[in-house]
């Protein structure tokens, strides 16, 4: 059978089955093969003493990982597993630091140490289709337009391009065409926005 210090150097996930080797139980006295393993102390949590059954029994029942911790100590160890035992800090302190170039902070988190250049928005484009977006630029409005603007815009550009008004030209007839298609493309676009909501 192996000692205990034998014992130090092997490493198993499995605290039942040691790899077919046999360990002495480490209570003093006992003669029994050791097939449980338990941690040494809580700063030695991966080195292990070996035990047999009886004795890991004795072991489990008075083992106490917090002994001779006081209650900040618990609660601070507690939280150091939190973020599974790995170091962290506040931000903008020690660790990797950020370029400040290429971050936007418009709250000021991190106390002017960024640029203020403004970030670089794209515009958003209205939710309209193509074919209501050519009905505007036909019309000359721009999204969004109330209903009585559509219909006032309308009646203008008929006025101004009615086939009676320019002595029957077909430049006008087209164009009239147009802004009729325009208008019912606004219109229905319109109706349908107000029975969906």
């Amino acid at each position: 059978m192996k000692t205990r210090h034998e014992t130090e150097s092997f490493c198993n996930n499995n605290p039942r089955h040691p790899e077919q080797n046999d360990y002495a139980c480490e209570w003093p006295d006992c003669d029994h093969t050791g097939s449980y393993r338990a941690p040494r102390s809580r700063d030695e949590i991966n080195s292990y003493r070996w035990f047999c059954l009886d004795h890991i029994r004795l072991v489990n029942k008075s083992w106490n990982y917090y002994e001779g911790m006081d209650d900040d100590a618990v609660e601070s160890d507690r939280r150091y597993d939190v973020v599974g035992r790995r170091p962290s800090w506040k931000l903008g302190t020690s660790g990797p630091s950020l370029n400040p170039e290429f971050i936007h902070d418009p709250m000021h988190i991190l106390h002017g140490k960024q640029d203020h250049k403004p970030a670089q928005c794209k515009p958003v484009s209205p939710p309209i289709s193509k074919d209501e977006e050519n009905a505007y630029s036909v019309l000359g409005i721009d999204y969004p337009v109330s209903t009585n603007d559509l219909k006032s815009r309308y009646k203008k550009l008929v006025k101004l391009h009615h086939p009676d008004a320019n002595k029957g030209s077909k430049k006008s007839e087209e164009k009239i065409k147009k802004i009729n298609r325009a208008y019912h493309i606004l219109r229905d676009a319109s109706n349908s926005r107000i029975h969906t909501n």
